[in-house]
């Protein structure tokens, strides 16, 4: 993939590609949708979005960091990635907007019919189609992925499932299992104490909270997939945090991660965040947790 930081003042020259516009957060089967589509015409797909500003200004958190959307849309085929500043751009009108998106060398633009853009989103399809359309059917319009209630999959409602806990219904909406990649850092070893010791992962306050609990997960190091058990949370029993951190115990390895970077996959939501009265009860609850685990088809 070739990807570009652009601050609006230019865009690259490129071979004649079709063009995907969003910020495709989570790259989920809605956006999947959109790079099926653009597939079909065989040529090269490129994808122009937007710095993760334009989230922040919705006071919203992430999905995926900026380095897991870009692979995530690389490995579905995307070949060059136009990345704009939000901040540079967010006052552009409508008309500023679409002047700049016909200096890209563009056989196709294909969006969702409720695509907006443009300062205050006074921009629509129909715009698009007034300005590309006039002579060649450019821009293809297709109708978003709905839920069974008729309201359009997004990854704000993906979010809200991942505030639950509702780890099954966000990854299949996804179309992946929900994942972190992350640096192993060092602990407590409260873990190490109890006979389950865990790799805490380094913390990203951009990223969307997940619900405080016990997770069955799957870690991925040195292309090597293990399974594992996934803690979010503040452990309230024993040196109680003050915000929680994600900390993972894999069966069967002993293998030294600190400094190392480990992918983490959620695969179930287990059970809640709990206080125990001793050390004894959590540890048997967390033999019971890995028991339940390993029971899991």
């Amino acid at each position: 993939m070739q990807a570009f930081d652009l601050n609006g003042d230019f865009f690259p020259k490129t071979e004649k590609l079709i063009l995907l516009i969003g910020f495709f957060d989570g790259v989920h089967i809605g956006h999947q949708k959109l790079i099926q589509e653009a597939q079909k015409y065989g040529s090269p797909i490129g994808v122009l979005t937007f710095s993760s500003s334009l989230i922040g200004l919705k006071e919203q958190k992430l999905l995926l960091s900026e380095k897991c959307k870009q692979q995530k849309l690389e490995d579905y085929g995307i070949k060059y990635y136009f990345r704009l500043n939000f901040d540079k751009v967010r006052k552009w009108s409508k008309e500023l907007f679409l002047n700049h998106l016909s200096n890209i060398n563009i056989e196709h633009i294909i969006i969702s019919e409720d695509f907006t853009f443009g300062y205050q989103k006074t921009g629509r399809v129909r715009d698009l189609l007034d300005f590309f359309n006039k002579d060649k059917d450019i821009v293809k319009v297709i109708s978003p992925l709905a839920l069974p209630n008729g309201d359009k999959i997004s990854s704000t409602y993906i979010r809200t499932l991942l505030n639950r806990g509702e780890i099954e219904e966000a990854n299949r909406l996804l179309g992946y299992k929900y994942f972190r990649i992350n640096k192993v850092v060092e602990g407590l070893h409260n873990g190490t104490k109890l006979g389950f010791p865990t790799a805490n992962l380094e913390q990203e306050n951009s990223l969307v909270d997940l619900k405080d609990g016990v997770y069955k997960t799957h870690v991925k190091f040195n292309n090597t997939l293990y399974l594992s058990m996934t803690n979010v949370g503040c452990h309230p029993t024993v040196d109680q945090l003050s915000k929680s951190i994600i900390e993972t115990n894999i069966f069967d390895f002993d293998q030294n991660l600190y400094g190392k970077t480990i992918t983490v996959f959620f695969d179930r939501y287990i059970r809640p965040q709990q206080k125990f009265s001793t050390l004894i009860q959590l540890k048997e609850q967390l033999e019971k947790d890995k028991l339940s685990i390993l029971n899991i088809k």
